[in-house]
């Protein structure tokens, strides 16, 4: 069973939050310059959304869903680069890269989401980019630099979202351009050699009609994980960031709005550590009797090998959104497209090389992957404001993205003279996938106090696939260096028609839905109820295993969609004069054929493959509260504030599934179940020269859990808890042009992994995570 705090801690971590403080960033963040004050006394900021797509924004407070909005100065006061650390505010969340290659997104919510870094996997948790759906997972995790606001949407989403939202959706927002010209420029610099620039330049090109901005960021940090081997330390990031915005306003009822982007990953891959089995993986390693090692320590791929760790991504997207306001309505049209072409590579086992007098294997094994996709997405909805009792949003949604990938795996065992590289045979996919949608959400006030809000969407899913399975035999890569950046893939040898090993389609029908009430106690006090379906796409697996190919009563590489009920109830309340915020939310999610991951073979062999699983379910609850103290330091300008939030859950299965030989039913979904985070900001005056300080910690708790699949009489599959502390301390001028900003991440240098991959009782990888850093931002603006 998974380790967990159980029932009776979580509930004393209720307890403790509702008697003391807790929150998320559910409003606007509360630095001095923005926080709402009346009569001397500062109030928690009203924020408004746009993930309902109505006609006008809604305040947060008013929406009868579980959401956390994190706004732009939270994102930057706060220190986050990414949606990877935005989501520890999150109740319940888990966001993550994945074991083998990075920025991938590995993301949770309430204890569902995907694994595995293969692109045929769709996502759990859906993120969108001002209203795009970013349908690969290795363009998803984004840069939080120059982003206006991030809604996390927890539970089913798939009227007004669609597919792949089954838990969750993440909303962002560009900032747009101001009226007057304005700059904004940054630099950090802190451990590890990292230097951060960032500037954003913007404002009217055409008085009145045309507004646009440019925005800039480049990141850069050495690596920090030592190379026994005697290379480079590995863990070097490299990105950049170039966003350009033009605002079109001809008229008071016409908004166009055109955002081109270019994102860019350079420096290492994954970075895998060999796991063993005590002091956290650290010592004791099975296959390597004496080979202890320090966390930050790891052997690499040897000279012998074709290429050492490394990351060479190119995401680019273009986004047109169009708003006509038709005096009854508004008229809305999002059109996207993305283009991803990505290359990643690192040591799969980071072992040291062998044989040797304490070595008892010889193995190196690295691995490589293409992922090349373009995808384009049309939105057209229409939402009304016929009356104050009545809106309604609907539309129509077309999607398609044309998918290939290759996958190029080394081992030293494979080295002969035929095959002076070692590779092995390579596994080869193309993905062509299209879906179709209507939706319509409609929200009908039956009195002052109480709401009903009905929605539903029908959509339609095509997949045709072409695959070569790694292993299989039946395709080929480039053979002769460069191999880092090689699109050269076939297959010919398959017994699928055109060599391939597989050919195969599916169509998917599914009708999404929600009906929800909601009851206004009071002006600041809203209650809500209902029940939401959603759904995730089905597929094919690019990793199946070879035994497939003529197994009897098996579609090989096929798994079906899953469906999700959620039963959820609520409550939003701003309380003690807006003083006090607090946001619960109870579920119960039962799932019919939830997508299972599990991962068979060694570094040089790895299959994954996917089944589904009858009936299965999730449980738990979620408290976000945000808490100004009422004391009299306010006259004097001073602000005291406290956040913390709480998500718990509990799962299982209600069928037989079967792995390993073991029956799986009577354990727990493989993921963190618990979450707590804590934060706390003091602000003042700075005294006779005027301006302002701000002290800001926090804390970020994860629970322990074991991986998904077959026990392991070991613990090599085993997550530890994880707990972060962050700190910060900064200085704002008296007219807000500047500030300097020191802080500090993982204080207590928590030496945690980031993934585990197991593949056998005595042999596993790990990713370690960020250690200690420190850092420090410099910041300056001008104008808007």
């Amino acid at each position: 069973m998974r380790a967990s705090m159980g029932w009776s801690k979580p509930c004393l971590w209720m307890g403790v939050a509702i008697i003391t403080v807790a929150g998320a960033w559910a409003q606007e963040p509360v630095a001095q310059s923005d926080t709402a004050r009346s009569s001397n006394k500062a109030v928690l900021e009203e924020v408004r959304v746009v993930s309902t797509k109505r006609a006008t924004a809604d305040r947060a407070q008013d929406v009868p869903v579980a959401a956390t909005v994190i706004t732009s100065m939270a994102i930057d006061e706060n220190n986050y680069f990414d949606l990877v650390e935005v989501a520890r505010v999150v109740p319940g969340s888990d966001f993550r890269e994945t074991a083998t290659f990075p920025g991938i997104q590995r993301f949770w919510l309430r204890a569902v989401g995907v694994t595995f870094s293969v692109p045929n996997f769709d996502p759990a948790v859906g993120v969108y980019q001002d209203g795009v759906f970013v349908a690969q997972n290795i363009a998803a995790i984004l840069d939080t630099f120059d982003m206006e606001s991030i809604e996390v949407l927890r539970g089913p989403q798939g009227t007004l979202f669609g597919r792949n939202t089954s838990v969750g959706a993440v909303v962002t927002r560009a900032k747009r351009p101001g009226e007057t010209w304005g700059i904004d420029a940054q630099a950090t610099f802190g451990s590890y050699d990292r230097n951060d620039y960032q500037v954003t330049v913007g404002g009217p090109l055409i008085d009145g009609l045309l507004r646009g901005k440019l925005a800039l960021q480049n990141r850069n940090r050495d690596g920090w994980v030592k190379d026994n081997l005697g290379g480079d330390d590995l863990g070097v990031i490299d990105t950049m960031l170039a966003r350009g915005l033009l605002v079109y306003t001809p008229s008071d009822s016409f908004d166009m709005t055109l955002i081109g982007e270019r994102y860019r990953r350079r420096g290492d891959g994954a970075i895998s550590v060999p796991l063993g089995l005590d002091d956290r993986g650290r010592q004791n390693h099975p296959l390597y009797p004496g080979m202890d090692r320090n966390w930050d320590e790891t052997w690499s791929a040897s000279g012998t090998d074709p290429w050492r760790s490394f990351s060479h991504h190119d995401i680019d997207k273009v986004i047109l959104d169009a708003n006509w306001d038709i005096e009854h309505g508004v008229i809305t049209s999002v059109t996207g497209y993305i283009n991803v072409d990505a290359f990643s590579g690192s040591d799969f086992d980071g072992l040291p090389p062998g044989p040797s007098p304490q070595n008892l294997i010889n193995l190196s094994v690295v691995t490589g992957v293409w992922i090349g996709q373009d995808q384009f997405s049309q939105e057209l909805r229409y939402a009304s404001t016929f009356s104050e009792r009545f809106d309604v949003t609907a539309g129509l949604y077309y999607f398609t993205q044309d998918l290939t990938y290759g996958e190029v795996r080394h081992a030293n065992t494979f080295v002969s003279p035929t095959n002076p590289f070692g590779l092995r045979p390579p596994g080869h996919a193309k993905l062509d996938h299209d879906s179709y949608a209507v939706f319509a959400e409609g929200r009908w006030h039956l009195s002052d106090k109480m709401a009903l809000t009905v929605g539903a969407r029908l959509s339609r899913e095509t997949k045709d696939v072409k695959l070569g399975l790694v292993n299989s035999g039946s395709c080929d890569s480039r053979m002769m260096p460069p191999f880092e950046t090689s699109k050269e893939y076939s297959c010919t040898r398959g017994a699928a028609p055109g060599g391939w090993d597989i050919v195969d389609d599916e169509t998917w029908d599914s009708l999404a839905a929600r009906v929800i009430l909601d009851y206004r106690a009071t002006d600041s006090t809203m209650f809500y109820g209902g029940w939401t379906r959603g759904f995730r796409s089905g597929g094919f697996s690019f990793r199946a295993s070879p035994v497939e190919l003529t197994a009897p009563g098996i579609r090989p590489s096929f798994y079906d969609e899953e469906r999700v009920d959620n039963l959820e109830i609520g409550m939003k309340a701003d309380l003690m004069d807006r003083t006090l915020r607090v946001n619960l939310a109870a579920y119960y999610q039962f799932w019919d054929g939830i997508q299972r991951n599990l991962q068979a073979g060694g570094p040089s062999d790895a299959i994954q493959r996917t089944e589904n699983v009858d009936d299965s379910y999730v449980y738990g609850m979620e408290l976000e509260v945000n808490w100004i103290a009422a004391t009299e330091i306010f006259t004097s300008g001073d602000l005291l504030r406290f956040d913390l939030s709480t998500g718990l859950a509990e799962s299982g299965y209600k069928s037989d599934w079967f792995e390993a030989g073991q029956n799986l039913k009577s354990r727990s979904f493989g993921a963190p179940h618990d979450t707590v985070y804590g934060g706390v900001l003091y602000e003042h005056p700075a005294g006779a020269g005027g301006g302002s300080m701000s002290w800001r910690a926090s804390y970020w708790w994860q629970e322990a859990y074991t991986q998904e699949g077959a026990l392991r009489p070991t613990n090599i599959g085993d997550y530890q808890n994880k707990q972060l502390v962050d700190v910060s301390v900064q200085y704002t001028s008296e007219d807000g042009r500047w500030f300097a900003k020191v802080f500090g991440k993982n204080l207590t240098n928590d030496m945690y992994y980031d993934a585990r991959v197991p593949f056998a009782n005595t042999f596993g990888l790990g990713n370690p995570g960020d250690p200690r850093t420190w850092g420090l931002t410099l910041g300056f603006n001008w104008g808007d």
